[in-house]
């Protein structure tokens, strides 16, 4: 689960703050990704200072990983969102299904 997770955060691309900021980057959320349903959840989020953290389980229990990724690394995967066309998406068509184990998700970035 934790290579799907890395691999759709890669996929999306990523984003560091802009380099006047003084904030902490360990604090600042690029991205999360948080999907539950009535089995478990998962909650994946990158942070600006290169870490990603997973944290998934079921109702008896969670589990915690985390992952660092280089400096030449993020360069990489901000260069490959940068390159993404997304001026015809839409976003304004929600689409729910609902029911046992059926998953919601939600995606936060900062770009």
């Amino acid at each position: 689960m934790m290579r799907a997770a890395v691999g759709f955060l890669l996929c999306c691309g990523m984003g560091i703050g802009s380099p006047g900021e003084a904030s902490d980057q360990r604090s600042i959320e690029v991205l999360n990704f948080d999907c539950r349903s009535d089995l478990g959840s998962r909650r994946l989020t990158f942070f600006g200072n290169g870490t990603l953290r997973l944290i998934s389980g079921r109702t008896s229990g969670e589990t915690m990983l985390l992952a660092e990724l280089t400096p030449d690394e993020v360069r990489a995967y901000e260069n490959r969102l940068a390159a993404e066309d997304l001026s015809e998406v839409d976003d304004g068509d929600r689409f729910s299904l609902s029911g046992l184990g059926v998953e919601h998700c939600e995606l936060h970035l900062r770009l």
